[in-house]
């Protein structure tokens, strides 16, 4: 009974949430290195890693994986986007909502 009424809450506060739609942008650290091979990409604050055969292609599916994982910050709502992204170091901008999609700024 008591695990139904958390879960009815959380779905509730779910609901509750706007999510952004204005297009986000932001900055983080992507750095590369090659082990046995591969290509490895580590994004510094949000820990994502990718792996490609080449440098290039690592680096972008880190972007693309940071992208992603900026789309399920905006889907929590501005106020845990913010929080998150906050307690991650990470600065971020919103933008005129008539701009389609994250864009992303790399630091190497």
């Amino acid at each position: 009974m008591k695990k139904r009424i958390l879960q009815e809450q959380l779905d509730a506060s779910r609901a509750s949430v706007s999510p952004v739609t204005e297009t986000v942008s932001f900055d983080v650290s992507i750095k590369a290195t090659e082990r046995e091979g591969k290509w490895i990409a580590v994004t510094l604050e949000t820990g994502i890693i990718a792996v490609g055969d080449t440098e290039q292609e690592a680096m972008t599916r880190a972007e693309k994986w940071n992208m992603a994982w900026m789309s399920v910050q905006k889907a929590n709502g501005y106020d845990a986007m913010k929080e998150s992204l906050d307690a991650r170091g990470i600065s971020f901008r919103l933008d005129s909502p008539t701009r389609a999609g994250d864009e992303i700024s790399v630091r190497v």
